[in-house]
């Protein structure tokens, strides 16, 4: 397995794509055209914070459940977030956003903080979840 900073690293470049997917699906006539590589790009991205998420687990000898049911509560509790939020904008870039925010602090909490790194991994992976069911119930 890779170390969790490759892991990151290799994340970088499916973010980068998602961001644009994200920002074109919010034009109407695009969006039907974005809907299956923006589910895909943020399926892969999930896949890859778990990933992170597991080998971290390894190298400092916790239990990785918690952190995974803890993605898919914060997933449930940004969706409802993104419900009430203004119809008029597009969430999708946001949320892609802050992904990549707290991708950037997972990889600045390797050497210091080992509580957040699963704390921002799976912040991650609830915003990816969230772009991934977006894009599919679209």
């Amino acid at each position: 397995m890779a170390a969790v900073d490759e892991l990151l690293a290799a994340l970088l470049k499916e973010l980068v794509a998602l961001g644009e997917l994200a920002s074109l699906a919010s034009f109407s006539a695009l969006a039907d055209e974005c809907r299956t590589p923006l589910a895909r790009s943020s399926a892969a991205l999930v896949r890859l914070l778990d990933c992170a998420l597991s080998v971290h687990g390894r190298d400092c000898g916790y239990h990785v459940e918690v952190w995974r049911a803890a993605t898919v509560t914060m997933a449930n509790a940004a969706a409802a977030a993104l419900e009430d939020a203004n119809s008029e904008e597009d969430p999708l870039p946001d949320a892609v956003r802050r992904a990549a925010g707290l991708i950037g602090e997972a990889l600045t909490a390797l050497r210091r903080d080992r509580l957040g790194v699963p704390e921002a991994l799976t912040e991650a992976a609830s915003e990816m979840l969230v772009v991934f069911v977006a894009a599919v119930e679209a």
